[in-house]
């Protein structure tokens, strides 16, 4: 199998596709790996806002908050990077309006959660240090035998109506049963290639980093509102984010946004004045409505594993397994909206 992209849903594909015995290669025109829609968010192992979201993520996310433990211990053993899956809590911040909902979903998934003033904390949820994440996965692929390239762009090569493998740009063919996109922001360029169109978008996230006074107090919960996140770390880092910008496929940190971040994380904690900003940067989400597509495209032999917008991290373990079942199973599915263009 060929995997195009090396971000979190990438390299979650080609690690669930060796443990079923799947020889792999992935190809990624960046030189290295994770470094786009996993830096324009801040690790939370939950939707922002789960109510809001449609079943199947829904689905995905629990799915994905029973086998996170099980992932991170394995990366630790096989990498000696400990990713900090915690589950340090999630403090929603909500309306009034909100709260019925908020407390109605965790009834529906038997998530324990505490009315509090001004929203409501759910204990069993929490976050992982993405930058590590990243780190980790792309060390375990390899260790488990992925042919991982980096800075190598590759394109699903079309022969008589089916995909038979990709087309380097500097190199020879490589054959494969199957090409699974998992391109991100760049998926609609890989699909447009053969034909295939979908409505994923770059979307760009910035993101604040803050270091704790000596006297800090203990990390907290995450906190998050309408208008901003506060992720705090182990360390007593406190990473702020994000913003939801269509400016294409600009990855420029900007002072407007540095300024609405740090005021907007102010409102929410004013604690944080004491704390000293060491880090802003951006990346490139898949802006997508809905659900991920995951599963057949229109092409035989072309696989979908994009769209999943902010909830890359939450749900790539999941998603990955569905994906891997079904191509592994030979099971067919809708292409959703991969259509011929």
């Amino acid at each position: 199998m060929v995997v195009l992209g090396a971000g979190i849903v990438g390299l979650f594909t080609a690690l669930v596709l060796r443990r079923q015995g799947v020889a792999v290669t992935v190809f990624d025109p960046a030189p290295q790996a994770a470094r786009q829609s996993s830096w324009a968010g801040g690790g939370i192992v939950s939707p922002l806002w789960p109510w809001d979201e449609p079943p199947a993520i829904q689905q995905w996310a629990q799915a994905a908050h029973q086998v996170y433990p099980e992932w991170a211990a394995r990366l630790r053993a096989d990498t000696g990077i400990d990713v900090e899956y915690r589950r340090t809590g999630i403090r929603w911040w909500l309306a009034e309006a909100e709260r019925a909902p908020a407390q109605a979903w965790h009834r529906r998934w038997g998530l324990p959660f505490t009315p509090c003033a001004d929203g409501l904390l759910s204990p069993e949820l929490g976050q992982v240090r993405n930058p590590r994440l990243g780190r980790a996965l792309a060390l375990a692929t390899r260790a488990a035998g992925v042919d991982l390239r980096l800075g190598a762009k590759a394109v699903p090569l079309l022969r008589q109506g089916r995909v038979v493998g990709v087309q380097q740009t500097a190199g020879p063919a490589v054959w494969a049963d199957a090409v699974i996109v998992a391109a991100g922001a760049w998926s609609a360029e890989v699909l447009a290639t053969v034909g295939l169109r979908c409505e994923v978008r770059p979307v760009k996230g910035q993101m604040l980093l803050f270091s704790p006074p000596p006297d800090a107090p203990p990390p907290g919960p995450v906190q998050v509102s309408r208008a901003v996140y506060l992720i705090p770390r182990a360390d007593g880092q406190v990473l702020v984010g994000s913003t939801l910008e269509h400016c294409g496929f600009d990855t420029r940190p900007t002072p407007e946004a540095r300024h609405g971040l740090h005021a907007a994380a102010l409102a929410l904690c004013p604690a944080l004045a004491r704390y000293r900003l060491v880090g802003h940067w951006a990346g490139l989400r898949p802006g997508a409505a809905g659900a991920p597509q995951v599963g057949p495209t229109a092409v035989p032999g072309l696989w979908a594993h994009f769209g999943h917008f902010r909830n890359g991290i939450t749900l790539a373990p999941a998603t990955a397994a569905t994906l891997v079942d079904q191509l592994v199973d030979e099971v067919t599915g809708s292409p959703g909206c991969v259509q011929h263009g």
